[in-house]
């Protein structure tokens, strides 16, 4: 391996990068260009991991997000969950329409998910306001809710243990997060399966 860095050609290269075909890279340069394809580096783990311990104890995240009308629309939640008035949520909702708001899609989607009842659709709506907030632990949750009622128990089974991740031990979505994990394990374990479920959700994968 060259003692040089590969990308800035300056500094001194103490990393071998895979995503590079093996190629010497400075750490400050293997920093700047993480994306999903260093998903097997320990660097980028060790990295992601970190990441989560900081968004978890602090709640500050690297995630530039549209936080426009975010009280507005958390609030047309909250008196949904009080009326359960769908078509009143709905039109409330559409008049801070904004597609780049993963807040604006998760509404969309929480609302489709009790008036539609089209799985798919609430999927599409909760993974494109993830896609924006990677961090949106609601989302993942809900996400995991419509992903079990089509049967994706592999995929369904990975959100939960993203929002176990993302969420401290007190706080109550990762209580229900754990006890639908549990729910998910003895549903397992009662079916006569060959393997417990954290091994067979690996396997499945």
């Amino acid at each position: 391996m060259s003692n040089t860095c590969s990308i800035c050609e300056k500094r001194k290269s103490k990393r071998i990068c895979p995503a590079l075909g093996g190629k010497g890279i400075c750490p400050e340069c293997c920093v700047s260009r993480r994306d999903a394809s260093c998903a097997d580096c320990e660097h980028y783990i060790a990295g992601m991991r970190a990441m989560i311990d900081r968004f978890r104890t602090s709640g500050k995240h690297p995630f530039n997000i549209n936080i426009t009308h975010m009280d507005t629309i958390h609030d047309i939640l909250e008196e949904l969950a009080f009326t359960r008035d769908l078509d009143a949520a709905e039109v409330a909702l559409e008049s801070y329409a904004d597609d780049s708001s993963p807040f604006y899609l998760y509404a969309r989607g929480v609302i489709n998910s009790m008036y539609y009842q089209d799985d798919e659709e609430v999927i599409e709506d909760l993974l494109d306001a993830i896609w924006l907030y990677p961090f949106f632990f609601y989302a993942w949750y809900n996400l995991s809710s419509a992903l079990l009622e089509l049967g994706y128990l592999a995929f369904a089974y990975d959100a939960l243990q993203i929002v176990v991740n993302l969420t401290p031990p007190n706080y109550d979505l990762h209580i229900k997060a754990k006890d639908r994990l549990l729910e998910l394990a003895e549903m397992y374990d009662e079916s006569g399966a060959l393997f417990p479920l954290k091994e067979a959700m690996i396997r499945n994968q």
